[in-house]
C-alpha cells in the first residue's frame, strides 16, 4: 500500500513538473494579452509568427487610432502606388499615370480582385479616397488633392490644388471595395473592416486574432509566413520586453517620445520623413536680419545634434527635403547660396555685430544677441538637442536661454508667438511637400515669413520654373527655417527570425514576405 501511495505521488510531481515546464494553459479560448507586468509569464511558441496590436482598436484603415492598428492594417489593404527607399512611386493597383499641370490621371491594372474576387475598378478607388481624404490618418497626405473622378473603369482623374510633379507619391491610400466601410466603428466587432486586397486576410479561432496569406493578392502573392498571430498588446513599454522574450516577434518603435531603450533582438534604422528644424520669430526685429539667421546656420552642427542629441537616431541635413529623396540624394547645396567663404563671424561682423559687452553676448546696430529658445520638455532628444544648439552659439557670443515648456504648453507659445525661436518638427509627406510650413496659414507656419521669396520659389520649382539648385539658393539666402535632420526609428525582429530585416517609413512590414523561422 505504502509502495502504491508513493507511485501516485511521484506521478504528481512529474505531472506538476511537465506542466510547469510547458506551461500548459487551462483556457485555450483566452485572448493572447501582455502587460508589463505579466510579460516574464508567457513562453515563446516559435511555430507560428507574432505581432503586436491592440484588441480594444479597429482595423479598419481610416479610423485606427494606434499605431499598432493602423501598421497592422497595411498588411490587409493595397494601394495605387507605394513608395521605394528614395520616394518615388512604384504601382501595385496602379499600372501607369500620367501628369498634367493640376491633374494627375491613373490607370489602375484589370482583372485584379478584392479578397472576396471581385474586380477592383475606378469606382472603388474613388470611394477609398474620399474615405481616406476624411480620415485623420491620411487626410494630411492627401491635403494636395481636391477631388477624384472615375473615367469609366480603370482610370482615374485626380485633381491638385496646386501644380506638384511628386504629388503622386501621396497616393499611397488603402483600397476598399466601394461601401464596404462601416457608418460608426467605435465600440464595433475588430472584424468589422471593409474589404480590401492586401497581403493578408484577418482571421478569428479559439485563440484570438490572426491572418493568413492571401494568395490571389495581385493575381499572385508567395511568402514564406502564411500565417500571423496577433498579440494584444496593452502597454507599449511592454513591447520590447515582449519581443525579447518572444512573446511577439516584431515591433517597430518611431522613438517619437525621444528616448531609446535597447533590446535584446536584431534591430534596423528607419529614416523617417520626420524634419526636425529651428524657426526664428518673423516678428523678432534682430532675428529678421538675414545675416543673423545666416550665422547661425552656420554656427549649428548639425552632425553633433544628430550623434549625441539624438544618440545617432536620426540623419543631419542641410535642405528643408528628406536626404534620401531622389530629387536630392547625392547632390551638395552650397550653404549660403551665394558662394560665400565667409565664416560666421565675418557675417554677423560685417553685418555690425562686431561689439561684445561686459556678459560676453555680442551686440550691434540692431540690439543684442539674447535669445531665447522654446522646446517641449516631454523630448529627451529635443531637449539636448537645444542645449546643444544653445552652446554652439555661444562660442560666437549667442546668448541663447533654452526654456524647455510641458507640451500644452509649448504649443501655446508657438502659436501665439511667444518665443524667439523655437524647435519643431514636421512629418512630410512622401511628395516633400513643404506648403504646410510656406504657405500663408499653412498648418506649421507659425513664426516663419510666408510672404518671402522662398514661398514664390517653392512655387517655381513645383511648376517647374526653376530647378531645385536654384529653389535651395533663395532658401539659404533668406532662411525662413533652419533644418537640422530627419528623425529614425527602429525596426526590431526576433533574432530567431531568418531574414535580412527591411523596414521603411511608409511600411514597417515591406519585408515580411521573407520571414522565417
Amino acid at each position: 500500500m505504502k509502495t502504491a501511495q508513493r507511485i501516485t505521488a511521484l506521478a504528481l510531481i512529474i505531472t506538476l513538473a511537465l506542466l510547469s515546464l510547458f506551461g500548459c494553459d487551462l483556457d485555450s479560448t483566452q485572448d493572447t494579452t501582455t502587460t508589463k507586468e505579466d510579460v516574464s509569464n508567457v513562453v515563446d511558441s516559435p511555430q507560428e509568427l507574432k505581432l503586436p496590436f491592440s484588441k480594444n482598436d479597429t482595423l479598419d484603415p481610416y479610423r485606427a487610432k494606434s499605431i499598432l492598428n493602423q501598421q497592422i492594417s497595411s498588411l490587409m489593404f493595397d494601394s495605387l502606388f507605394t513608395v521605394d527607399s528614395n520616394y518615388n512611386a512604384k504601382g501595385v493597383i496602379a499600372e501607369k499615370y500620367g501628369y498634367n499641370e493640376l491633374d494627375i490621371t491613373v490607370t489602375i491594372k484589370k482583372g485584379i480582385a478584392f479578397r472576396d474576387m471581385t474586380e477592383i475598378t475606378a469606382q472603388d478607388i474613388v470611394y477609398s479616397f474620399k474615405q481616406a481624404k476624411g480620415s485623420p490618418n491620411y487626410s494630411a497626405r492627401l491635403q494636395e488633392f481636391s477631388n477624384a473622378e472615375a473615367v469609366g473603369n480603370y482610370d482615374v482623374s485626380f485633381t491638385l490644388s496646386n501644380a506638384n510633379p511628386f504629388a503622386v507619391s501621396n497616393l499611397i491610400f488603402p483600397i476598399v471595395k466601394l461601401g464596404t466601410v462601416s457608418g460608426e466603428i467605435d465600440g464595433a466587432d475588430i472584424q468589422q473592416v471593409p474589404i480590401g486586397s492586401g497581403r493578408y486576410i484577418l482571421k478569428h479561432d479559439n485563440e484570438g486574432f490572426f491572418m493568413k496569406a492571401n494568395p490571389s493578392r495581385l493575381d499572385s502573392y508567395y511568402t514564406k509566413t502564411e500565417t500571423l498571430r496577433l498579440v494584444n498588446i496593452t502597454d507599449n513599454e511592454a513591447m520590447p520586453y515582449s519581443l525579447e522574450i518572444g512573446t511577439i516577434n516584431f515591433m517597430f518603435d518611431d522613438l517619437s517620445e525621444g528616448i531609446y531603450r535597447r533590446m535584446n533582438a536584431s534591430t534596423v534604422e528607419v529614416t523617417l520623413n520626420n524634419l526636425v528644424y529651428i524657426v526664428f520669430n518673423k516678428a523678432n526685429y534682430t532675428l529678421s536680419d538675414q545675416n543673423v539667421r545666416k550665422a547661425i546656420n552656420k554656427l549649428i552642427d548639425r552632425e553633433e545634434i544628430a550623434l549625441s542629441a539624438f544618440q545617432g537616431h536620426a540623419v543631419s541635413t542641410q535642405t528643408p527635403f528628406n536626404p534620401n529623396w531622389s530629387v536630392v540624394e547625392g547632390q551638395s547645396f552650397d550653404e549660403q547660396g551665394a558662394n560665400e567663404e565667409k565664416s560666421a563671424i565675418e557675417v554677423l561682423e560685417d553685418a555690425g555685430y562686431k561689439s561684445i559687452n561686459s556678459t560676453r553676448i555680442r551686440y550691434g546696430g540692431n540690439g543684442s544677441l539674447s535669445f531665447n529658445l522654446i522646446v517641449n520638455k516631454e523630448n529627451e532628444f529635443k531637449c539636448v538637442a537645444a542645449e546643444s544648439i544653445a552652446q554652439q552659439l555661444g562660442n560666437a557670443n549667442i546668448s541663447i536661454t533654452v526654456e524647455k515648456l510641458a507640451r500644452e504648453d509649448y504649443e501655446k507659445a508657438v502659436k501665439s508667438g511667444k518665443y524667439d525661436i523655437y524647435l519643431g518638427e514636421i512629418r512630410l509627406t512622401p511628395s516633400m511637400n513643404l506648403r504646410p510650413m510656406l504657405a500663408l496659414n499653412g498648418a506649421v507656419s507659425f513664426g516663419i515669413d510666408t510672404m518671402s521669396l522662398v514661398s514664390d520659389a517653392y512655387t517655381q520649382f513645383l511648376s517647374g520654373s526653376i530647378n531645385i539648385n536654384e529653389f535651395m539658393k533663395v532658401f539659404n539666402e533668406n532662411l525662413p527655417f533652419v533644418p537640422l535632420c530627419f528623425r529614425n526609428g527602429i525596426a526590431a525582429c526576433s533574432r530567431s527570425i531568418i531574414t535580412p530585416l527591411e523596414s521603411s517609413a511608409t511600411d514597417v512590414y515591406f519585408s515580411i514576405d521573407t520571414w522565417s523561422f
